[in-house]
Parts: structure tokens; C-alpha cells; sequence
């Protein structure tokens, strides 16, 4: 409902605020909203509330992470973008982040202390 709500007052104020402009529904605009609506919204929930029931939440919560890495690779290969030494440094720091916040955890074992008095103060024999 948000989704529908927020497109329906987008397109609303769009067209009051820029009522000059003429709106091309050109064959490519079409297909890329379509592309987004069904590939960038409802196969992306899918498969995250999917890997969701399969992995641990705080596994999941790592995505978010790792999304803007995949945007970046997928532009450079696909459409064609640059990349910047500053950009490949930096996705490199956050997967070694996120490799890290996957790092089992070793936790020592509690160390056990014997008592050397009782509660009436006289040592143990």
C-alpha cells in the first residue's frame, strides 16, 4: 500500500509542479518501469523474505551492506560506468566488513574458582 500510496502522490505532484513538460511513454520507459517494478521490487522481496526463513536475521541484516557493491559492479559491467580507485578500495573494505561479521565467535569456557573459605569464614579441610 505505501508503494501505491507514495507512487500515486509522486505522479500527482509531478504533474502539478512540472505541467509543462510533456510525458513520453516511449517503448524503453515502459519496459524499464515494468523491469523495476517486477525484477528490482517483487523478485527482490521474494527471494529476501525467502533467504529470510533460510538464514538467521542477523545474517540477512548484512545485505544491506553488500547491495550497493552488486549496484556498482552491475553498472560498471552493464551500463557501462567507471570505476574509481576510491570505489573499488572501499567495497573491498565493506566485504572484508561484512567477512568479518561473519567470523564465528570463540568463546572461552568460564573459569571455575574453588571457594577457599565457607560462609562461616573457616577454611575448607
Amino acid at each position: 500500500n505505501a508503494l501505491f500510496v507514495g507512487g500515486a502522490l509522486l505522479f500527482i505532484s509531478g504533474r502539478v509542479l512540472e505541467h509543462d513538460q510533456s510525458l513520453v511513454w516511449s517503448g524503453r520507459a515502459i519496459a524499464s518501469v515494468a523491469y523495476l517494478a517486477v525484477v528490482g521490487t517483487v523478485v527482490t522481496f521474494g527471494l529476501y523474505f525467502w533467504l529470510l526463513r533460510q538464514l538467521p536475521a542477523n545474517r540477512m541484516g548484512l545485505i544491506a551492506f553488500i547491495t550497493p557493491i552488486i549496484a556498482v559492479s552491475l553498472g560498471a559491467v552493464f551500463g557501462g560506468e567507471g570505476l574509481r580507485r576510491e570505489m573499488i578500495i572501499g567495497s573491498l573494505l565493506v566485504v572484508l566488513g561484512v567477512a568479518t561479521a561473519q567470523w564465528p565467535v570463540r568463546r572461552r569456557a568460564p573459569t571455575c574458582y574453588k571457594p577457599t573459605s565457607t560462609v562461616s569464614g573457616r577454611p575448607d579441610q
